[in-house]
């Protein structure tokens, strides 16, 4: 049974570990994140709740989760004011976050909104650390 391990990254970014000599950009909002960003994630073992300052914090891959690639896993993200939900991970280490690595991505208007679906790691995934960036938008 293959196993993925996930590590939490940021604003959020959820992340999942990567390779440490990989630079990821930092998420950055003009107008700042006051209402627009996640207040609460749960994949897995993760279950995060924004804190006071957490706002201005996009590293968290200090958390992890561990994933079984092609099994479906229920993730949910409540955001703040008016704001989707995206979900990508990085599976060929390049860096970034590109369209094919998009896992998850919907709009619904409400104030706050809960986003409840399931993710699956692709099953050709090799197992390894990989990061992961949930994004409020």
């Amino acid at each position: 049974m293959k196993k993925l391990y996930l590590t939490l990254i940021a604003i959020f970014s959820i992340g999942i570990t990567a390779k440490s000599q990989i630079t990821y950009c930092e998420p950055y909002f003009n107008n700042g994140c006051f209402n627009w960003n996640n207040k609460e994630i749960t994949l897995d073992s993760i279950n995060w709740v924004l804190g006071s300052s957490d706002c201005a914090i996009s590293d968290y891959t200090s958390m992890g989760t561990t994933l079984t690639a092609g099994v479906p896993t229920p993730m949910t993200v409540l955001n703040g004011a008016w704001c989707g939900v995206g979900v990508w991970v990085d599976f060929n280490y390049d860096g970034d976050f590109d369209s094919t690595e998009n896992l998850y991505y919907m709009y619904t208007a409400g104030d706050p909104q809960t986003y409840s679906f399931l993710i699956t790691i692709p099953s050709s995934t090799a197992d390894g650390d990989y990061r992961m960036r949930v994004i409020a938008g």
